[in-house]
């Protein structure tokens, strides 16, 4: 899959290889109303991949992001904290979670 992405990739300049990770989470209540969050995290498909992999997880091989200077697989937990967009897209649910305990 990694190799795929960069061939499809090879001749895409620099400026123009922009990818995003989206995590989106959804809550149905018994009402049946949907509540939906959602994050991101904006970062470019590399040149070339790391040699690094993590078994399931091959788009942290080749998902570079500019502001750490680092592939996604490198990231520290503490860098990591700071752009989880699974976290972020769950505190922008917490609110509603709030007012249905406060209830």
């Amino acid at each position: 899959m990694i190799q795929s992405v960069i061939e499809k990739m090879k001749d895409v300049p620099g400026g123009k290889r922009a990818c995003h990770l989206v995590g989106t989470i959804a809550l149905v209540m018994s009402d049946r109303t949907l509540h939906t969050r959602w994050a991101q995290i904006d970062g470019i498909v590399a040149q070339e991949p790391t040699k690094k992999r993590i078994e399931g997880f091959p788009y942290r091989s080749f998902f570079y992001l500019p502001q750490f200077k680092k592939f996604y697989l490198e990231l520290t937990d503490e860098e990591h904290e700071q752009i989880n967009h699974r976290k972020i897209a769950l505190l922008k649910l917490r609110p509603y979670l709030l007012e249905l305990v406060n209830k």
